[in-house]
């Protein structure tokens, strides 16, 4: 098996549907999330969405160069996340985020 292909296989547990690490994956975590508890700050740690935005700050980046472009991402604006304030932008934000690794699975699978 290409490291290509393992890569994505692995990419895949960790993100939809796995339970390669810590016995689960990102989808199982986030999908009972409200935006109240996804946008709620524990003292100084960053909440959810945050962290959530800034994963899929870095795949939005890598799905950019896949479909031709340059490599325009920059760590000063990974958690630049715009508010958050109700369950459609909480799921908007996810829904992207499912959207965009789809995309680099895709791009994976044709290497």
């Amino acid at each position: 098996m290409s490291s290509t292909l393992q890569l994505a296989k692995r990419f895949r547990e960790v993100i939809l549907d796995g339970r390669w690490i810590a016995n689960t994956n990102f989808k199982d975590q986030l999908s009972d999330i409200s935006w109240e508890q996804a946008t709620t700050r524990v003292g100084e740690l960053n909440t959810i969405a945050m962290l959530t935005f800034h994963i899929d700050y870095y795949i939005s980046g890598l799905v950019n160069v896949f479909e031709g472009g340059n490599l325009e991402i920059r760590d000063v604006y990974s958690f630049d996340l715009p508010p958050i304030e109700s369950q459609e932008h909480w799921q908007d934000l996810l829904d992207k985020l499912w959207i965009n690794f789809g995309k680099i699975l895709k791009n994976l699978l044709h290497y």
